[in-house]
């Protein structure tokens, strides 16, 4: 219930809430357990809707895509190494 209820809240953040509480809630929903993929997925939303060329990373325009997709690949990482 608890997954269910952050992955809601994850989805409704990316399209109201700055990116900033919408990385905090991805990160609650993916140590609750959360799929890595509607992370990731949230990346490419936030991308399409925000993404644009940032000249400081050499124009890379997934930057959302490729943070939450870091966060996630840690999250699975972590979850491995811990319950191990």
């Amino acid at each position: 219930m608890i997954r269910l209820l952050l992955g809601i809240a994850f989805a409704i953040s990316l399209f109201s809430l700055p990116w900033w509480i919408s990385t905090g809630i991805a990160i609650f929903f993916l140590s609750a357990g959360g799929n890595p993929f509607l992370v990731v997925l949230g990346g490419l939303i936030l991308d399409r809707m925000f993404g644009a060329p940032l000249g400081t990373l050499a124009g890379l325009s997934h930057f959302y895509t490729v943070y939450f997709a870091l966060l996630a690949a840690l999250s699975a990482y972590l979850r491995i190494t811990l319950l191990a």
